[in-house]
C-alpha cells in the first residue's frame, strides 16, 4: 500500500513538473515591467507569472499563519474556561448538599416555630368574640340613624 502511495506522489510530482516546462516553453515572449519610474529587465512572461504566483502563495500563507495563531490562542483560552468551570462543577457537585438542606429546613423550622408563638401569644392576650357578637355588632353600626 505504501508503494502506491509514493508512486502516485512520484507521478504528481513529474505531472506538476511537466506542466511547469511546457509553461516555460509556451510563454517565452521577453517582457519589460514597468512600475511608477522604476523597469524591470527583459525577462520571460512565465518568470514574471511565476513570481506574482509565488508572492500571492507567500501572502496567502502568512495570512493563514497568522489566523491559525489566532485560532489556537482562542482555542487555549476556551479550554483554560472549560477547565475553570469543570473544576467549578465538580466542587458542587462534591459539596454536601445534604448539610445545606439540612441548614435551611432548620432554619425554616425555627421561622416557623417563632411564628407559631408569636401567634399564640397574640391569641392569649386578646379575648376572641363569639362570631355571632361580631355579626350583631357590624350589624348595629350599619343601622343609618334617622331624625
Amino acid at each position: 500500500m505504501k508503494s502506491i502511495g509514493r508512486l502516485l506522489q512520484l507521478l504528481l510530482v513529474f505531472a506538476v513538473v511537466t506542466v511547469f516546462f511546457f509553461f516555460f516553453w509556451e510563454n517565452s515572449q521577453a517582457i519589460q515591467i514597468q512600475f511608477l519610474h522604476w523597469m524591470s529587465p527583459e525577462h520571460p512572461l512565465a518568470t514574471s507569472l511565476l513570481l506574482a504566483f509565488c508572492a500571492g502563495f507567500a501572502l496567502a500563507s502568512i495570512y493563514f499563519i497568522v489566523e491559525v495563531f489566532r485560532s489556537k490562542t482562542k482555542l487555549r483560552q476556551k479550554q483554560k474556561e472549560i477547565q475553570r468551570l469543570q473544576k467549578e462543577v465538580d466542587a458542587l457537585r462534591n459539596n454536601p448538599l445534604q448539610k445545606k438542606l439540612n441548614n435551611s429546613t432548620e432554619i425554616s423550622r425555627s421561622w416557623v416555630n417563632d411564628l407559631e408563638q408569636s401567634s399564640a401569644s397574640i391569641q392569649t392576650e386578646s379575648p376572641k368574640k363569639n362570631d355571632s357578637q361580631d355579626l350583631e355588632q357590624t350589624h348595629i353600626d350599619s343601622k343609618p340613624t334617622t331624625l
